[in-house]
């Protein structure tokens, strides 16, 4: 258990003699409520509320209402000067259930009442909090029970059908044996649990809620900005509940009393991190602060580095007027480019998205699926010359735009080029195997990889008499890649080559590091093949603390080295499954460095305001055909479709 799960258990503040009750109206008609545990099982749920000594007697501000959800290491601390409630479930698994809150009608209904309750009898409003699935029950409650409630949530689901299909198939099922689905997935299978749910008074959508004439006093919401789910959990939550764009990721709602951010705290359906989340619950928890102070409270307190105008999400679709969409489709015969460009919004921001098919009279000779590159190239083939164009964009809510169709542009000349690009790899393959798909616009300019920060730029030189050593390893690219480690090259390759910017991945500190007269070398399968072995006391493991902390040091110099102005980081981690969902092998040991990575990329984000390359959940899937073999760090094209766009996104 983490130490920020641990700390929602409640510390010694919170023990105290145990209270149980039989039922909600029993816990409410007392007259006088003891300091200690209240535990109440209603329907579903079991209602866990702890009153601090002092708060018996003396009204209390606000009583902090947590709900478990998906990732409780991310839940906060509760603050035991005010009471706090836990909501609990005895379902095993809120992540695996979709959190179906209640199977029941009543179910919802009691818990609202004993929340109002409780307000009542201790005198004091409610502060919702919750995530993931967590946040839905969290959102609902605050919904029906109105001004006396605020609400933080993060990641919340609003449509626990739009959640994972094979997650609430399975929570249907284990909730309701016997129930039976089409084998169809998507539209039919979302129709039939809807039934199924409805048909037993479920309570799954936040829509109904909306039309409540009650609304919480404060919502504070949450989202990661590359969360996959924003199409259809906060996409039409926002529309429902008539959310305005302010701009740079914040969205209002109703009297300025409702603040939508879509922050970037991670890769997919990443959670906040706890100092995040406890540097908001402390703002919540002072009942006169107002979510329109988000953005400076959030630059002042030093967390601005997760604000990304870039990466938060644009509504376009329902504009009016709608956006106009410049097309443009030049061919020369040979190469047919096209180029899109949607007024008023900057190039590569927004999470736009744009698909194009190619048709040579009616035939349709070419398709590229939605990808968040506005260009395209097309090498023509011979007697099937290129005529329209038809664009497909979709706005950063998964919103399709009215199709657009252009005609081609035929020209005896050159055909305009996209600026050419020049990338320099300071990684592994994770980058390198991107390139392989890269169109003209991007030229590899270098690559250093098998070498681990803490030794490419240790300020320590290892025996040049190991260099003899080198004549072992019979690929020329291996041994010049184990040379440069050993000789500390790196600085001078970089330097040297002509480059425009640095792409930086940490797949490579996988690799343990050996310590041979105070130098640091990394201990890759190609070093390994020089015979070098040096002393086993010396073995600094990969992920341990010595390791990371080397790996600090020399990430420091590589930054004094190239600058941080110039570098992107590929915020990748490794996978768990292939593209055929069957788990990969040694999951302790892909947890084992995903963690070590989220340390690093943690490290980055606090010393160093660098452009990131961050991933949806969905890219992060090892193929089972890739050229190298199946591995954790060896993708999908998808995924490196994906670090191209974004790598062009942020070149221009």
């Amino acid at each position: 258990m983490s130490e920020a799960s641990a700390n929602v258990q409640g510390g010694p503040d919170a023990s105290g003699e145990r209270h149980d009750w039989p039922s909600a109206d029993v816990f409410l008609v007392q007259d006088k409520l003891q300091s200690g545990t209240h535990v109440v099982v209603c329907h579903d749920f079991v209602f866990e509320f702890v009153l601090p000594a002092g708060a018996a007697s003396a009204a209390a501000r606000l009583i902090l209402v947590l709900f478990p959800g998906e990732d409780d290491a991310s839940r906060p601390p509760p603050v035991l000067e005010v009471p706090v409630a836990r909501i609990r479930t005895p379902q095993t698994s809120a992540a695996a259930s979709g959190y179906l809150p209640g199977a029941g009608p009543d179910a919802l209904s009691s818990l609202v009442r004993l929340l109002c309750g409780i307000s009542r009898r201790v005198d004091a409003d409610l502060l919702l909090v919750g995530g993931d699935a967590g946040g839905f029950l969290a959102l609902r409650c605050a919904y029906d029970i109105g001004a006396r409630a605020s609400v933080l949530v993060w990641n919340p689901q609003t449509d626990l059908i739009e959640h994972d299909e094979r997650a609430v198939r399975a929570a249907i099922t284990h909730r309701f044996p016997g129930t039976e689905f089409p084998v169809e997935s998507g539209a039919v299978f979302r129709q039939a649990a809807r039934h199924a749910l409805e048909s037993r008074g479920v309570v799954y959508s936040m829509l109904p809620a909306l039309r409540n004439a009650s609304r919480p006093r404060r919502l504070l919401y949450l989202q990661n900005a590359s969360d996959r789910q924003v199409a259809h959990q906060a996409g039409p939550f926002m529309e429902a509940a008539g959310f305005v764009d302010q701009g740079d990721g914040f969205h209002v709602g109703g009297d300025g009393s409702s603040e939508v951010w879509f922050g970037n705290w991670g890769p997919g359906h990443r959670s906040p991190s706890v100092g995040l989340i406890e540097f908001l619950l402390g703002k919540m928890l002072r009942p006169e602060w107002s979510v329109t102070q988000l953005k400076r409270d959030l630059e002042d307190g030093g967390y601005g580095h997760y604000i990304d105008p870039a990466q938060a999400p644009i509504a376009l679709a329902n504009r009016t007027p709608p956006p106009d969409i410049r097309l443009s489709a030049i061919s020369n015969g040979q190469t047919l480019c096209v180029d899109v460009r949607v007024d008023g919004i900057p190039k590569g921001h927004g999470q736009i998205t744009y698909a194009f098919y190619v048709l040579a009279g009616e035939e349709r000779i070419a398709i590229r699926w939605y990808d968040a590159s506005p260009h395209y190239e097309f090498r023509e083939q011979v007697g099937k010359a290129a005529t329209r164009i038809v664009t497909f964009v979709r706005d950063g809510f998964g919103r399709q735009l009215p199709l657009q169709v252009t005609r081609v542009v035929h020209s005896s000349g050159h055909v305009p080029a996209l600026s050419r690009r020049r990338v320099f790899i300071c990684g592994s393959c994770v980058s390198r195997d991107a390139f392989e798909f890269a169109g003209p616009e991007l030229h590899l300019a270098g690559y250093i990889a098998r070498s681990s920060l803490a030794s490419a730029f240790d300020e320590h030189v290892p025996d040049a008499r190991l260099h003899e050593n080198l004549a072992r390893i019979p690929s020329a690219f291996q041994r010049r890649m184990v040379g440069w480690d050993l000789k500390r090259s790196a600085a001078d390759v970089i330097d040297t080559a002509n480059w425009d910017i640095v792409l930086l991945d940490l797949i490579d500190e996988r690799f343990s590091l050996l310590q041979i007269d105070g130098a640091l070398v990394t201990m890759s399968g190609e070093f390994m093949k020089t015979g070098i072995r040096g002393d086993p006391e010396r073995l600094i493991a990969s992920g341990s603390e010595a390791h990371v902390t080397a790996w600090k040091r020399g990430f420091a110099r590589f930054l004094d080295t190239v600058g941080a102005e110039q570098v992107v980081v590929n915020k990748v981690f490794w996978a768990t499954h292939d593209n055929f969902g069957e788990p990969l092998e040694r999951q302790e040991w892909i947890s084992h460095n995903n963690a070590t990575l989220a340390r690093m990329y943690d490290h980055i984000e606090r010393v160093a305001r660098l452009r990131v390359i961050a991933y949806p959940d969905s890219l992060l899937v090892a193929e089972r055909e890739h050229k190298w073999g199946v591995s954790p760090f060896h993708y999908t094209r998808a995924m490196y479709m994906h670090t191209l766009a974004q790598l062009g996104r942020l070149l221009e």
